[in-house]
C-alpha cells in the first residue's frame, strides 16, 4: 500500500533524527530528561531507543470526541486511522508506565507530574 511504502522511507529517517537526539542528550548530560512524544513509537521498532516508554490512553469514545473537535474530521477517518496503528491495549501492555487521560486538563497535568518527578528522581538517583 501507499501507507506502507511511505513509512519505509518515513520511519528510518525520523527514528535516525531520535537517535540522533538522544546521542546529543546523553553526551550534553545538561539536563536530566528527555522526553520524545510520537504517536507511532511502537510501529515503528523507536522503544528499543528509550529507557522507559509511557503511554497515554484514553476510553475509545473520549479519544474519537477528542479527534473530531481538535482536526474536524468525521468517525469514519478517525476509525480507520485507528484502525492502522497498534491496539491501545497492546500499547499499555508494553508501556512502562501508562497515564490514564479520561478527564479534564487539571487531572492530566497532575497525572504527567507525578510521572516526572519519578522518573526525575529516578535519573539524579542514577547519576549518583
Amino acid at each position: 500500500s501507499l501507507k506502507e511504502k511511505l513509512e519505509t522511507f518515513v520511519h528510518p529517517y525520523v527514528m535516525r533524527q531520535i537517535d540522533t537526539e538522544i546521542t546529543e542528550f546523553k553526551s550534553s548530560r545538561t539536563i536530566a530528561l528527555l522526553f520524545v512524544e510520537a504517536a507511532l513509537h511502537y510501529e515503528a521498532g523507536a522503544e528499543r531507543l528509550f529507557d522507559y516508554m509511557i503511554v497515554v490512553d484514553a476510553d475509545e469514545h473520549v479519544r474519537m470526541d477528542r479527534v473530531m473537535v481538535r482536526d474536524s474530521t468525521t468517525l469514519p477517518e478517525i476509525m480507520q486511522r485507528m484502525q492502522a496503528q497498534m491496539p491501545p491495549g497492546e500499547k499499555m501492555a508494553k508501556a512502562d508506565f501508562i497515564i490514564r487521560n479520561n478527564d479534564d486538563l487539571a487531572s492530566l497535568k497532575t497525572r504527567r507530574k507525578l510521572i516526572f518527578t519519578l522518573l526525575h528522581a529516578m535519573a539524579l538517583g542514577a547519576h549518583n
